[in-house]
């Protein structure tokens, strides 16, 4: 039992001891305060996503078959 205590501390005591060697090989770079900026707010899918977000289109056959399915399922579950 003695033996096994052991091997597992001596396992945490290299584990903790490379983590440490980890962290100060590659230190955190200085924060600026007058640097942070707020990133700009999600506008819509990027670029050729599958999603669109077009009011103005009318849905396709496929889109509106999807949209009665999700709508006859929620409903069964809904409040």
């Amino acid at each position: 039992m003695r033996f096994l205590a052991v091997r597992i501390l001596r396992s945490a005591y290299h584990a903790l001891s490379a983590f440490g060697w980890l962290c100060l090989a590659h230190p955190a770079p200085p924060i600026d305060p007058a640097d942070s900026t707020e990133p700009p707010a999600p506008t819509g899918p990027p670029p050729g996503h599958p999603e669109r977000l077009c009011p103005e289109r009318p849905l396709t056959r496929v889109e509106l078959s999807l949209e009665r399915r999700l709508l006859s399922r929620t409903r069964h579950w809904g409040p």
